[in-house]
């Protein structure tokens, strides 16, 4: 199934012509405990750092416009 909202649908010309697909996401996932992390004050959130972090930015490479990609780890930790 595809989420369409509004305004992000592919937009074309009166002549069929594509100049808008709607935005272009790549995911990279990894899975496993974080070693590092620190709580950000300025965005009130936490900022993880380590291995898994680095894998999962690693996968992401690997991952077109549109794809979600994840390691064997992730793979695994599915149901």
């Amino acid at each position: 199934e595809t989420l369409v909202l509004p305004g992000m649908a592919p937009q074309s010309t009166e002549d069929g012509a594509v100049y808008f697909r709607g935005p272009a996401v790549a995911i990279g996932m990894s899975t496993g405990p974080p070693t590092m992390f620190s709580f950000n004050r300025r965005s009130g959130r936490m900022d993880y750092f380590g291995p898994v972090v680095n894998r999962a930015a690693r996968v992401l490479g690997q991952a077109a416009s549109g794809e979600i990609c994840f390691s064997r780890t992730t793979y695994d930790a599915l149901p």
